[in-house]
């Protein structure tokens, strides 16, 4: 006889962490080797460093789900494809390379180490619709994934073994993030004219990956499939049960996780893979408790469902009262069942996760480093925060908790401003423009922005620092300026630009003279 009985504790996770750190040392350290100003050891040391404090901040933060394998030293996809032996013949060379050194050498074009020619860098392109950018991997007709080196993730896995027991939680599980097998082969680029051919070799990659990372404890493993949230024809829906047939028998447990849209008509495919459990991001549906409740109806009843609730994308708070009220729900549908999934840690695993929507990389790290102004204390979480988050809506699921913030918590009363709209036809101010500047019928100027040269950087560095005074600066950035319009007149364009040597990036310069925005410091 079956047990079915609302869920008494939910387990809570996220898909990923910021790898950047909290005061970007994974970026400074990873240019100041690719300067030559340190070592490769002081720079491993470094990024050591910021992994460890990331495991520890979800030990602390209570998560019961330990997530690892989503520190990269550019993205997850190029260091994934590196560790599968993707090498594109046009880098010679690149083979006696370790996966560190290749990384750098795909991802600029240029071997660190001095041995080879420079080359064209991979693509860069961005990651769905956010401003992350990965590199797209170039597969070669003939790619057989031979040279693989799973190193990089392997230490992963005994460094935050490491961690946990040092902390004395050794009851924590542990899961290895992974770009799953479609969505791998989508987003990268191949020689041959239908990219799936190359599924057949991949697959006993993956195979090979996840039996030694059962062999090594790991409980689970999250194969991100975001592409699942794309409207995807017959021929790649089908390359999702191809994919995870064959792939079913492979220790640990599998979850497929798809995020920044619902799943759409990929749903039933989704829920019916033969996977342990599925995750869905519901901080982007504009119907959330209706998204869940679509899925949990194709969900079969030995699965679990981990529910997105609190959002990756996002610097404001969870409204708690509308997300338990989704949880509740969902734990009580879902209930336990027992023929529910076991954990690797021998402990019955319910069917129901809460956890992050997205990665947490696409957010400021920490915000208690941040001077937060009065009207937005109590509305800002970063991805630290976030974390706690993540606890507390596990407790708001079984009802242990109940809600502390509500959708007025976090509203803002907005400021009033005299907003004016131009006066005038356009077709009578053109008719003012063309008599004054008198352009050609197609004006040649550029976007915009001129590069940020090293002397521009200097000077701001200094006045940054108290080194260099308001007038001297300024004087600097004029200077500057002088030069862009000189080169551009010189070019013959006609319309200039002033290049924007003043300007650290476009959102900042401009945010910062204008009400109601509030600029953090090391976001």
């Amino acid at each position: 006889m079956s047990t079915i009985k609302p869920q008494s504790r939910v387990p809570g996770h996220i898909l990923g962490y910021p790898r950047i750190g909290d005061k970007r040392q994974t970026k400074l350290a990873l240019e100041h080797y690719w300067k030559g100003k340190k070592d490769k050891a002081t720079t491993q040391a470094a990024l050591a460093e910021v992994f460890t404090t990331n495991i520890q901040d979800q030990i602390d933060a209570g998560l019961d789900i330990i997530t690892t394998g989503d520190f990269a030293h550019y993205d997850l996809v190029l260091s994934q494809a590196v560790a599968f032996g993707v090498q594109p013949t046009r880098f010679k060379g690149a083979k006696t390379l370790d996966t560190f050194e290749r990384q750098f050498y795909f991802a600029r074009g240029r071997d660190h180490t001095g041995q080879y020619e420079d080359n064209a860098a991979w693509q860069m392109t961005k990651w769905f619709d956010t401003n992350y950018h990965y590199l797209v991997p170039e597969l070669e007709a003939d790619e057989d994934f031979s040279n693989t080196d799973f190193t990089h993730i392997f230490k992963q896995v005994s460094d935050v073994k490491a961690v946990i027991q040092k902390s004395g939680q050794t009851d924590k599980a542990l899961k290895v993030v992974l770009v799953g097998p479609v969505s791998f082969l989508y987003l990268a680029t191949s020689k041959l004219d239908d990219k799936l051919e190359h599924l057949d070799k991949l697959l006993p990659v993956y195979a090979d990956l996840l039996n030694q990372l059962g062999e090594q404890g790991v409980d689970w493993v999250q194969m991100d499939e975001p592409i699942l949230s794309l409207d995807l024809d017959g021929r790649w829906q089908q390359a999702f049960e191809r994919a995870y047939n064959g792939l079913q028998q492979t220790p640990p447990q599998l979850i497929v996780a798809n995020y920044f849209d619902s799943l759409g008509n990929n749903c039933n495919i989704a829920c019916n893979l033969p996977v342990s459990g599925i995750h869905i991001d519901i901080t982007r549906s504009s119907q959330p408790k209706q998204y869940v409740t679509q899925v949990i109806d194709h969900l079969p009843s030995h699965k679990l469902l981990s529910i997105g609730v609190v959002d990756g994308r996002s610097v404001w708070i969870t409204d708690q009262a509308r997300a338990q009220d989704i949880l509740l729900e969902a734990n009580e549908r879902l209930n336990t069942y027992h023929n529910q999934p076991k954990s690797g840690d021998g402990k019955d695993n319910e069917r129901l996760w809460v956890g992050s929507g997205s990665l947490l990389l696409h957010l400021p790290v920490d915000l208690t480093s941040e001077e937060v102004p009065e009207n937005l204390k109590g509305k800002l979480a970063f991805a630290k925060q976030k974390l706690s988050e993540v606890v507390i809506c596990a407790k708001l699921a079984t009802g242990e908790l109940q809600p502390d913030v509500t959708a007025t918590d976090i509203s803002l009363t907005p400021t009033q401003s005299a907003a004016q709209s131009r006066d005038g036809v356009f077709k009578d101010r053109y008719a003012k423009q063309q008599e004054k500047l008198n352009l050609p019928l197609l004006p040649t100027t550029t976007i915009g922005s001129f590069p940020q040269t090293a002397e521009i950087r200097k000077a701001r560095r200094q006045w940054y620092n108290g080194e260099l005074s308001d007038s001297d600066y300024q004087d600097a950035m004029k200077a500057e300026i002088r030069q862009c319009v000189t080169d551009q007149e010189e070019l013959g364009l006609d319309v200039l630009v002033h290049g924007e040597a003043e300007r650290t990036d476009m959102v900042e310069y401009f945010a910062q003279y204008l009400d109601g925005f509030w600029l953090a410091k090391n976001g």
